[in-house]
């Protein structure tokens, strides 16, 4: 009977457990896109999200978000506030909400493991300045790390890419394998 109890208490994580996501960016066709790679399927809410981009051009704009359909429907994303200038670097907070499931009608949207997908894109003034998803010591302070919600469950053991690897004709791809993250 014990045993039966703690099923009872313990089923509902179980059935609801989502693992991690990755939060990338890449550069392609002169704009910069906000990808998110999931390590499982998942097909429900996309609660939350909030990311600070940091570019090592301190004179750029990162200019209007576009989102594509149905990404708009599902997580909307907006800046959290104006670009600000650190120790010669620009950043730029953004944050999105999500209300609606991902499978209703009209939207109907199943991420695929290790699939990236995404979210957003920008057209930076200077396409060719470095970027970087940061948690640094201004995004700390701020209250501007880097975090995902996935049916109002934190999934904040996430991995960042940069646009600056050893060359930007590089492509970083983040993948899951056995509760790893690796870069491709």
């Amino acid at each position: 009977m014990k045993n039966i109890f703690l099923l009872f208490i313990f089923l509902p994580f179980f059935s609801f457990a989502q693992q991690n996501v990755a939060l990338c960016l890449q550069k392609s066709n002169g704009r910069l896109q906000v990808r998110m790679i999931p390590s499982a399927t998942f097909q429900g809410v996309f609660s939350n999200v909030q990311f600070t981009i940091e570019a090592d051009d301190n004179n750029l704009s990162f200019g209007n978000i576009m989102q594509a359909t149905p990404e708009n429907q599902y997580i909307p994303m907006e800046k959290a506030d104006n670009e600000i200038v650190i120790n010669g670097k620009k950043y730029q907070t953004f944050v999105g909400t999500g209300l609606v499931n991902m499978n209703v009608v009209g939207i109907n949207k199943t991420w695929q493991a290790n699939t990236p997908y995404t979210i957003m894109e920008l057209m930076p003034s200077n396409i060719n300045a470095n970027f970087s998803i940061v948690n640094n010591v201004y995004t700390t302070a701020s209250n501007r790390d880097a975090y995902v919600e996935l049916n109002g469950n934190s999934r904040t053991g996430l991995i960042t890419c940069s646009t600056n690897p050893l060359s930007n004709a590089m492509n970083l791809l983040a993948e899951w394998k056995e509760n790893d993250a690796f870069l491709q």
